[in-house]
């Protein structure tokens, strides 16, 4: 009989969470703020930015984040797509939440990180029933699949509200936009819409400046005529119908998040996930064969927006009030009020590996999940989920042992009960980033 037990310093009256993904070298805790969801939502896309120095260490992760994994509070691997990674600076990922709900008393998610895995993002999942998302940057690729990327006319790459964008800079009417050479009925959006992108510009320079428009005879958001405000503009069937919101000076290169949805019933246009303007309308959108464009108008290619576009989308499904704030929300990094990542310091102020949010919750540790890696005898490579690994047997006279936290402790490995036997597999040492010593201080520090 073995007469040694090795485990990390993290166990020891720790209260660790069971891990989902015990393969896995370490996890962040993302706790979302529930004050900011004022009705269900159901496939919400949640951005999620990744910092070095604020909530993350790239060193710790695979290249091109192929190890990243989101799981929910329930247990479920969630969609996700990587926007953008910089290895030494700041990432985007989106990820796909099955619902959110008002008034959650623990709203969060866990991110998994460090193992030797492939790639799993999928933006057709995180995307699926919208009808078209264009992140823009380098990339001008329609992430739902369903259409060619876009073709540029003159834009370039500039950095925007999420990662990249597109800009379409300069004086004068240059004639820059990015056209959808598209047919596709689905564009035609008749009986419903959701439209939105992230807009900046240093001034308003030109009347009817078209952000996102199907021609001058289906649907648009552009600039309201030559006011200082934004429209959202139906053709149907008897006439045109515009909204306008005043929205003041767009000045300063400040970001602005725009959005018009279309139910049938009602006509609504927000800037900054806030209603600014609406009109009953119920007739059906006119149908045309104008192409889509973004930052112009193909029926009047002298209506460019001069500034940078990012994050354009289009849908089929009327979104609500509350969609259309918490979207403006999380293109400003604002759902995620705070993070716990252990092995930066973040949200664990006693040092034992486990999330104060977790111990002040009393959180009960599930052994036979919770041992963050396990390795199959002879090998150096982590087992699938803990299948490889012999469960471990608990008497009623013998109390459970915890797992490693969060990557703590430096050693991982099997355990049987009572046989006391052990197979250890010691991690190689880490490259980490010096972490400002604010963020050791006072739990999870918020994201923002």
């Amino acid at each position: 009989m073995f007469a040694w037990l090795l485990f990390s310093a993290s166990v020891a009256g720790a209260a660790q969470p069971a891990w989902d993904l015990p393969g896995w070298a370490h996890r962040a805790r993302l706790t979302l703020d529930g004050s900011a969801i004022d009705a269900p939502l159901d496939g919400f896309p949640l951005l999620v930015v990744l910092e070095d120095g604020r909530n993350f260490d790239h060193t710790l992760a695979a290249p091109g984040g192929a190890d990243l994994r989101f799981v929910d509070a329930d247990g479920a691997v969630l969609p996700y797509q990587i926007e953008s990674w910089d290895e030494g600076g700041r990432s985007t990922v989106w990820v796909r939440l099955p619902h959110l709900e008002p008034g959650a008393a623990d709203p969060h998610l866990w991110l998994y990180f460090g193992a030797e895995v492939a790639a799993a993002d999928d933006p057709g999942a995180v995307w699926d029933g919208y009808t078209a998302v264009w992140h823009l940057g380098d990339d001008l690729t329609d992430s739902t699949g369903r259409h060619a990327p876009a073709h540029d006319h003159g834009s370039i790459d500039s950095p925007a509200q999420i990662a990249q964008g597109r800009g379409m800079l300069g004086t004068g009417n240059l004639d820059r936009r990015l056209e959808i050479r598209d047919t596709d009925p689905a564009l035609d959006l008749v009986d419903g819409m959701t439209l939105s992108a992230w807009v900046s510009a240093d001034a308003w320079h030109s009347g009817f400046e078209a952000v996102l428009a199907k021609g001058d005879h289906t649907w648009r958001i552009a600039r309201c005529r030559s006011d200082d405000a934004f429209a959202f503009a139906l053709d149907v069937e008897g006439g045109q119908v515009e909204i306008c919101g005043a929205t003041g000076p767009v000045a300063g290169g400040g970001w602005y998040h725009v959005a018009a949805t279309y139910d049938r019933a009602q006509m609504h246009l927000y800037v900054d996930g806030v209603p600014v303007a609406y009109a009953d309308e119920t007739r059906p959108v006119r149908v045309d064969t104008d192409q889509v464009w973004i930052g112009n108008n193909s029926d009047a290619d002298d209506r460019q927006w001069l500034g940078v576009l990012d994050e354009v989308r289009i849908e089929a499904t009327p979104r609500s009030a509350a969609w259309i704030a918490a979207d403006a929300a999380a293109g400003r990094d604002e759902l995620v009020s705070s993070w716990c990542v252990p092995d930066l310091g973040l949200g664990d102020t006693d040092g034992d590996g486990t999330c104060d949010v977790d111990e002040d919750r009393g959180v009960a540790v599930d052994t036979a999940s919770s041992i963050d890696t396990a390795t199959a005898p002879g090998t150096d490579v982590p087992s699938a989920a803990g299948a490889d690994r012999p469960p471990a047997a608990v008497t009623a006279d013998e109390p459970a042992l915890a797992g490693c936290g969060c990557g703590h402790g430096g050693v991982a490995g099997w355990v049987w009960l009572p046989a006391m036997a052990l197979v250890v597999r010691r991690r190689p040492p880490r490259r980490r980033r010096p972490v400002d010593p604010r963020q050791r201080r006072g739990g999870c520090r918020p994201a923002g």
